[in-house]
């Protein structure tokens, strides 16, 4: 912004001046505190779901649950191609993984960097 000549703050003090200052009433934070009162409602939370519709759901939830388990799955359409294994078996075992030693350095200064920090920072706050 501009720096203002001085004819033109002469101008805008001497409108200030003969603006005045205009005081609020005394009562003026009681009047705006009653009409904010008056005017607020109060609105009761009501959930969307209620307790018997939760129920509901879970219910529903384990019984579909329990028929995915137990029923056979023959004559479903598409999944009875589906070939099905016994989830309780985890024959998968993950590939070898080789990281360079410089790799492991690097993930090692940094996790020690960041565990550093907060140390670094309730010391520096302390001072």
């Amino acid at each position: 912004m501009e720096k203002l000549s001085k004819q033109q703050e002469q101008h805008f003090r001497a409108m200030m001046r003969e603006a005045g200052g205009e005081l609020p009433s005394s009562a003026l934070k009681a009047n705006v505190m009653n009409a904010i009162g008056a005017s607020s409602k109060t609105i009761a939370y009501k959930p969307l779901i209620g307790k018997k519709g939760w129920s509901l759901l879970t219910i529903i939830a384990c019984l579909v649950i329990l028929l995915v388990v137990l029923l056979p799955f023959e004559g479903f359409g598409f999944l009875s191609q589906i070939e099905w294994k016994n989830p309780m078996l985890f024959d998968y075992t993950l590939p070898n993984l080789t990281v360079p030693k410089t790799f492991l350095y690097a993930i090692a200064f940094t996790a020690l960097f960041l565990l550093q920090v907060p140390f670094l920072k309730r010391i520096h706050g302390a001072k």
